[in-house]
Parts: structure tokens; sequence; C-alpha cells
């Protein structure tokens, strides 16, 4: 990996030394804390290295906490896997992670690229799922979950106040580089936009808003009046102003419209609105591709709303994706692959691949558009629909309607952006592995208010993590 700066001994010792460190945490503390301490621990202060492998997924925090957050599954808690089973509203994630094999093999690649495809998108997407379907599937879970959020983007808080007052170095400061190559996207609106540990300062904005957005949560659905202490209302607080200081418009607006739905369904009240943000993302898509719009209205919507600098970049992302689209239209089903796929129209036209979803288009199809969009959805979708007997006020629904968000969130983000985030994907996962139980009569959703209709809502036991 390329990087400013000459990375010190701290980066490396960190990244391999967290395998232990999760391990050892699994022989002292239950599996559940475990297993968020370490996603939550290594996304946010872990360094952005990686160390290319040829034919195998990058050695990364992401990746390195999977290993070890998996291996701990299997060394210590192995019954939870033995006890596993799917639906079908897993077969997106499942498409997703092998849709590498079938579009290496149409393109000549030939298969051993395509297990290697297979085996960085289980690494980077299907494990994460499938530990938050593990651990993260009942109430208290969800709940565990949402709190987790919180407490990172409180953690979070001062060094968002440091960087954005003295510049995004505090990577550089502590690890010896600087892993955005591109320095000059950290100043947006008058101001410097923090990175701190993570990527891009983009994806340490889309974590504070999910963080707003799980604490408000918990203050509507939970009844949590303090969390270690501190009024929850002053948690809201202090994380909304966060967000709004890491300077994402897009982020901004994401996270105003996921408040707004909170605030419906916590009035109305009503189940439905936590699947307007799900809709969204699959409109957009099928819209831009099958549905043959331009976008010009969006782009007028912007402009009016952000202004020019910030129009001026969606126009050059809307007909990149214009242009990608016509490209990806040879080879609708399973793309171009991996590696080398046309981003050079005949007339010269350079195009940037900037959205997941058109990534996930050109490499791997419509086939790998749809399961790439559709894991993130579909598991809430089936979700809000089984429970939608259940009073939306009873406070086990209220924290679901609120996980419900944040993979729909993160969808809504992959529209513009294209950053792997394995910390959603438990999100995801919990959704999905609630879902079975919800239609078997086994939902651990809380007490059931006394207003709804009988028989209530049944409660079952939940499995000690």
């Amino acid at each position: 990996m390329a990087f400013r700066g000459t990375m010190n001994w701290l980066a490396p010792t960190v990244l391999f030394g967290w395998i232990p460190v999760v391990l050892v945490m699994f022989l002292i503390m239950p599996a559940r804390r475990v297993v968020l301490l370490a996603y939550f621990g290594a996304w946010l202060f872990l360094p952005n290295l990686e160390y290319s492998i040829t034919g195998l997924p990058n050695i990364s925090k992401a990746s390195v906490t999977t290993y070890a957050v998996f291996l701990g599954v299997i060394l210590f808690d192995a019954r939870r896997i033995i006890r596993l089973r799917l639906n079908w509203w897993d077969l997106p994630i499942l498409v997703w992670c092998l849709v590498p094999i079938p579009s290496a093999l149409v393109n000549l690649y030939g298969l051993h690229e395509g297990i290697s495809g297979c085996v960085t998108n289980v690494i980077l997407w299907g494990l994460p799922y499938l530990i938050g379907r593990l651990y993260c599937n009942t109430t208290e879970g969800a709940r565990s979950l949402l709190t987790a959020f919180v407490v990172g983007g409180l953690l979070y808080l001062p060094f968002i106040l440091y960087e954005i007052k003295m510049s995004p170095t505090l990577h550089y400061d502590i690890y010896g580089f600087q892993a955005q190559q591109d320095f000059t996207t950290t100043r947006r609106m008058g101001g410097w936009r923090p990175q701190v540990f993570m990527q891009h300062g983009l994806a340490v904005a889309l974590f504070m808003t999910v963080a707003w957005v799980s604490a408000l949560g918990l203050w509507c659905w939970s009844g949590v009046g303090k969390l270690f202490g501190a009024p929850i209302s002053l948690c809201c607080a202090m994380l909304f102003g966060a967000a709004i200081m890491c300077r994402s418009a897009y982020a901004i607006a994401l996270m105003l419209l996921a408040g707004t739905m909170l605030a419906i369904a916590r009035v109305k009240p009503s189940h439905r609105v936590a699947l307007v943000l799900g809709l969204v993302p699959v409109a957009y898509v099928s819209l831009r591709t099958v549905g043959g719009w331009d976008g010009s209205a969006l782009i007028r919507l912007s402009a009016q709303v952000f202004g020019p600098e910030r129009t001026a970049s969606l126009v050059y992302r809307m007909e990149s994706e214009s242009n990608l689209w016509t490209i990806a239209q040879t080879r609708p089903v399973f793309g171009y692959g991996r590696w080398i796929w046309p981003n050079r129209l005949p007339d010269g036209s350079v195009m940037v691949p900037d959205g997941l979803w058109i990534i996930a288009l050109g490499r791997n199809g419509l086939v790998g558009l749809a399961a790439t969009t559709l894991m993130l959805v579909l598991p809430g979708w089936r979700l809000v629909h089984h429970l939608r007997r259940v009073d939306a006020r009873v406070p086990g629904v209220g924290v679901w309607i609120t996980v419900v968000l944040i993979p729909a969130l993160y969808a809504m983000d992959n529209l513009l952006n294209a950053m792997a985030n394995p910390l959603f994907m438990l999100a995801s996962g919990a959704i999905a592995g609630f879902a079975m139980p919800a239609l078997t009569g086994r939902a651990d959703i809380g007490p059931v208010a006394s207003s709804v209709a009988k028989p209530p809502a049944p409660q079952g036991p939940e499995v000690a993590a």
C-alpha cells in the first residue's frame, strides 16, 4: 500500500498484535462484548495499513479483525456456528460472496482468480455479516450494537475536535504515515474535515451520522436516560454537532433524513417508515441503469441546496455513472471481473467509478449489483414486514427499527462512495438473524404493550453471550 511518510514500528505491531488481543478477550469476556470491542476498537483506532498478498485478500485491519474474531468463535463458541440456520433472505450475501467465480470464468481469468475474489468478499463482507447474525440477533444484542456505535462516536469526539483545529494528522503523528493520498479533500466548507484513523473523512462523517442515529433510537425507544453517567440527550447533542463538524453535505443530509424517519416512527407510530431509506438505493440504481434516468433533476436540486462547488462533483459522478453503464451493458450479467474493465469511451472520455454500486456493476454485472444492494436492505424489509402486527411503541420494536436504518444508510452512502465497513455488515447480519425467529414465533422483542391485540408477541430465551 502506498502512503505518505515513513511507517513506524507501532503500525504493524498493533495491527498484527490485535489477533492475540482478541483471542485473550474471548477467554475473559462474554463473546458478544468481545465481538463489539474487536470490531469497533479496530475500525476506530487501528492504522489504515494494508499488505498485499498475491491470490489472497489484503492484510488490513478489517481482515485481521475478522480472522481474529472468527478464530475465537471457532475455538471458544463453536456451538453458535453449529446451530446456525440460513434462509432465503441470506441469498444476496451468499451471491455477493460467490459471484466473483462466474465473473472470472466468463472473462477467462481462471478459477484461481474467481476463488481469490470469492475469499476477499467473504472476509470483507460475508464473515462480518455472519458474526452479526450470530451475536447481535436478539433485542439485547441489537441494543448492545447501538450502544457500541454511540460509545464509539463519543470516544471519537475529542479526536475530531483536535483535527478540526489542527488538521487531519493524527494518523501521521501516531503511526508515521498519512493513509489518504489526496490531502486536498480534507479541506471542506471553510475548515478541516477530520479523518482520525479511518480511510477517509467521508467514512468518519458516515460513522458519526450512524452514531447519532443510534443515540436517538436508544433515547426515543429504549427509555435510556443516561449512558455512563451522561444524559443520553446530551450524548445526542454532542454527536449531532460532531457529525455536522465532519463537513460532509451528503452525510448531513442522510442524518437529517434518518432522524426524520425515527421521529415519524415514534410519533405515528409506524414500522413502515424504516423501509423508506432502503427503497431509495434500490430505486436509484434501477433508475440509473434499466430506467434510463440521467439524473438531471438531482443535479438541479443539488445546485439549489449545496451550491456550485459540490454540484460540480456530483455532475462528474453522474456523467461517469452514465458512461460506465454504457460500457457495462456489453457484459451485463457477470461484468468484466475484478481487474481490467474499460473506463474510457471511444471519444476518449475517462470515467472514475466512485460508488460501490457502479463498481459492483462493472466487476460483477447486474448479478453483483443486485446482490450488493439487497444484502443491505432485504433483511430489514423482511423484519419490518413480520413485525407489522406488533405495536411500534414497544421498546424492542423501536430498537430494531433503529438498527434497520443502519445498513440502509450504508446502502445510500454506497451510491456515491465505496468504502468497505464491517461495522455496518454486523448490523445487516443482526437483522437477518432476528428475522428467522420472527417467522417461527420465537422472536425476543421485549414486553408487549397492553394495547396490542392478542395474542401478544411471543418471547423466547436469549442465548447467553
